[in-house]
This record gives C-alpha cells, structure tokens and sequence, in this order.
C-alpha cells in the first residue's frame, strides 16, 4: 500500500487542529520537495490566524464567537484537505517526503523511539552571498534532518526558530543577511515528536 498523509482532519478537537494545521504550515513553507503556489500557503496561514483568534474570542461562550470560530474551523479543514491531496499527489508515496510537509502520516512507520543528539553538526559559509550550508552525521532510523536558525541573539524559544527540512544531511539555507550573525542547531527526526537538539553554532553570514 502506497504511503500517504491524513488529509480529513475534521474529528480533532478545536486546539488539536489548530497545532496540526501549524505543523502543516511550517513544514510546507520553503519545501523543497512539495511544491505550493505563494497564494496557498498565505490564505492557509491567514486561516490559520483567523482559528487562532476566534478560538480565543469563543472562550466567552457567546453564539456570535462560537458560530465565528466553527466558520474559521472549516476554511481550516478545507485547506488541509486541499494541501494534503497536493501532498499525497507529489510524494507519490515517499515517505521522507511526506514526513517534510508536516502532515500525519495515515500509517506511522514502525517506532524507532526518539532519536538521540545529532553528532558532527556544522555549519559554513555558502557559495553565495546571504548562503550557509549545514551538514550533520546520518543516523539510522532518521526521516528528515530539521535544521533551526535564527539572527542573533537566539530566543531559547526553538519554535520561534526558522526551520529547514532535508531528506539528506546536508542542507544549503539561502536568503540570509550578509553581515548578521546566525545561530544554527539541528535534530533527527524520526517516527516520534519528540526532538533531541545539537548544541548551537553562531556564524556571521558572508
């Protein structure tokens, strides 16, 4: 049976969807295995905000809030459904690749556990100018390598982080600003949520 990503996402709970929504938005932003159009993920992320808020707003527990945020709740819904149609189509069943857009798999691979601290984490300047390229040691069981970066000084916030996906231990990240320094760490993602992260390596971009 060919893998695929869950694209009915319509039995979660309000928060539950909202994290899996996130989740699908950060991992397809700058994918480079899973193509969008631009409009896409900006009405997706606008929605997204949209659930957020009225969320928020139907705490109160008023009918006007509520019948908000259940309208809010559906744009969501259909954009998953739509994202991960478009996911399942250009994976064509890979599993690394379905595991780069941020969407659940509709069958977990077999449980490696978490996976431990990456080793041999580096980072040098690129090619290009505003360019660095990160390489890690690869490991058993990994699915897709997550490198965070972000300008310093670093938020111990990792969520805060941009995020770069690779299938393979190397990753070139571009469209930086020459002169800032950056703060990088990596982790091996695995079948679990859990994250190990590297130590953190500064570098000021050439």
């Amino acid at each position: 049976m060919t893998a695929t990503v869950i694209t009915s996402y319509a039995k979660l709970s309000d928060s539950e969807l909202l994290t899996r929504a996130q989740c699908a938005q950060k991992g397809l932003t700058n994918n480079a295995y899973i193509k969008t159009e631009p409009e896409e993920l900006t009405k997706f992320n606008a929605n997204i905000t949209a659930l957020n808020n009225a969320i928020v707003d139907a705490k109160d527990g008023s009918s006007i809030a509520i019948l908000k945020k259940n309208e809010c709740r559906e744009l969501v819904l259909d954009d998953m459904h739509h994202l991960g149609q478009k996911v399942n189509l250009q994976a064509n069943g890979n599993i690394e690749v379905l595991q780069s857009s941020g969407f659940v798999l509709s069958k977990e691979p077999i449980s490696r556990g978490v996976l431990p601290k990456p080793t041999g984490f580096k980072v040098v300047s690129g090619d290009n100018s505003g360019e660095l390229t990160c390489s890690v040691d690869s490991f058993a069981g990994v699915r897709v390598y997550c490198f965070f970066y972000t300008e310093a000084p670093a938020t111990e916030d990792i969520s805060k982080w941009q995020l770069s996906i690779s299938t393979v231990r190397k990753k070139k990240i571009s469209g930086l600003t020459p002169g800032k320094q950056y703060t990088l760490r990596c982790a091996y993602k695995g079948t679990e949520e859990e994250l190990i992260y590297s130590d953190p390596i500064s570098i000021y971009v050439q």
